[in-house]
């Protein structure tokens, strides 16, 4: 089976080896861009996603030589398992397609990603074709990374149609506001001392 016929077919009807294809494609600079884009778009569904295709979509996300449009569809393949382990947790690992080293993994290099001034990481908070869970998740990394900036970054989504969203821009932007007071705060106590 291809990629293009994979597209085409319900996830759960895919053959047992279509998480390893989408990962020999990722792991292959030299497999044609198409290719890769649609292998990191499918290799975010919830009947692949693994840690292995998660380490895949990562060193690509990482690494600057790849094209961004492959880097974005590579961050927004993580969304369904980031929210997945999110909601549920790890108390049963077999209800969770990725181990929660891995999740922390996640959580860590876009935090990095984000840190980096080179990559348009808060582009994915305005960007239309983020996906909710990854856009909340977002929302989260924005406050506790950048509290000073996030009020300015978040402000637009509180407006947003999708009451999941809004709400989560409005905790983000009040625990941003509680760090950057904490900050405050413990500068004046060193300052004081």
């Amino acid at each position: 089976m291809d990629l293009k016929t994979l597209k085409d077919t319900p996830p759960w009807d895919w053959p047992e080896g279509a998480g390893k294809m989408f990962l020999e494609i990722l792991r292959d600079d030299q497999a044609d861009e198409s290719d890769r884009l649609l292998a990191a778009e499918l290799a975010g569904d919830f009947t692949v996603i693994n840690d292995d295709l998660v380490d895949a979509l990562l060193s690509i996300l990482l690494c600057g030589v790849e094209s961004e449009e492959l880097r974005c569809k590579a961050v927004i393949s993580l969304g369904p398992a980031l929210e997945h382990a999110e909601t549920d947790g790890f108390e049963d690992p077999s209800d969770v397609p990725i181990t929660e080293q891995t999740f922390h993994m996640i959580q860590e290099s876009l935090r990095q990603l984000y840190m980096d001034a080179n990559v348009p990481i808060t582009t994915l908070v305005t960007s239309k074709e983020t996906k909710k869970p990854l856009l909340q998740a977002d929302t989260d990394a924005v406050a506790s990374i950048r509290p000073r900036e996030a009020g300015g970054i978040l402000v637009d989504l509180t407006d947003s149609d999708d009451e999941d969203i809004a709400e989560a821009a409005y905790e983000a932007m009040a625990m941003a506001e509680g760090v950057s007071d904490e900050e405050y705060d413990d500068g004046d106590d060193e300052s004081v001392g």
